[in-house]
């Protein structure tokens, strides 16, 4: 009887080793080595990668730029090389369908392109100081064209005139001639004598471009002139004589 309840007793003792509940098993924490000498990284966040919540991206505003104005724009000098006071034929062209102000220096003034599709046109432009001057067109404000006339000094201009006489009338005293010239700045002095009576004016000169530049003089005498011709200078340069006989 001992021994069968002996051998009950340890058979009860070996089912309560096999079923006692084991203690769990601790996490290792983050930085810490496992038995093996490794370190555990820490734990990622399962969206990101980086152990920190995503952050909402910020919206960027809308910028819109204003277009860009189209236009062309083109010019010419003809000639590219002139003396102090003479002049060159500027030749422009335009085009553009947007709202846009041309202008260009003509010697000493700026002048305005009228705009609407397509614009040409050509102006004489006096020059006054030697120099490289930098001809241009703008679009508002900005150089859209240029061209470089090089302005000599005008005392390098070789001078010349003549006088061509136009009407003579011998029966009223009047006399009339064409003073062609050409080197002289606008401004030189064109002088003629009517018998003692010295008259002058300046030059400003009018002619087909490319052409010598005139002035039209005349004498209108009350009687016979005293003396046989009318002496023409401009400058210092004697261009000829209108004879009175």
């Amino acid at each position: 009887m001992k021994i069968v309840l002996f051998a009950f007793l340890a058979a009860a003792l070996l089912l309560l080793g096999c079923t006692y509940p084991s203690a769990p098993a601790q996490q290792p924490e983050a930085g810490a080595q496992n038995p093996q000498g490794q370190t555990t990284p820490p734990q990622q966040n399962e969206l990101t990668g980086t152990g920190t919540q995503p952050q909402p991206k910020e919206e960027q505003p809308v910028v819109e730029l204003p277009q860009k104005k189209q236009y062309t724009c083109s010019l010419e000098l003809s000639p590219s090389t002139i003396y102090a006071g003479g002049s060159t034929d500027i030749s422009f062209a335009v085009s553009t369908k947007d709202d846009v102000a041309f202008t260009y220096n003509c010697g000493a003034e700026v002048r305005e392109i009228s705009t609407g599709g397509l614009t040409s046109g050509s102006r004489l432009c006096d020059f006054m100081t030697p120099g490289e001057v930098v001809v241009w067109i703008k679009a508002d404000g900005e150089i859209c064209a240029q061209k470089t006339l090089t302005v000599l000094p005008e005392s390098q201009a070789p001078r010349n005139c003549s006088v061509n006489v136009t009407k003579k009338d011998l029966q009223s005293y009047y006399y009339e001639a064409q003073v062609n010239f050409d080197g002289f700045g606008n401004g030189t002095n064109l002088t003629w004598k009517c018998d003692y009576t010295t008259a002058t004016k300046k030059l400003t000169g009018t002619g087909p471009f490319g052409m010598m530049k005139y002035e039209v003089i005349y004498c209108d005498f009350n009687g016979s002139p005293k003396t046989d011709s009318i002496p023409v200078f401009v400058g210092d340069v004697k261009c000829g004589e209108i004879p009175t006989r």
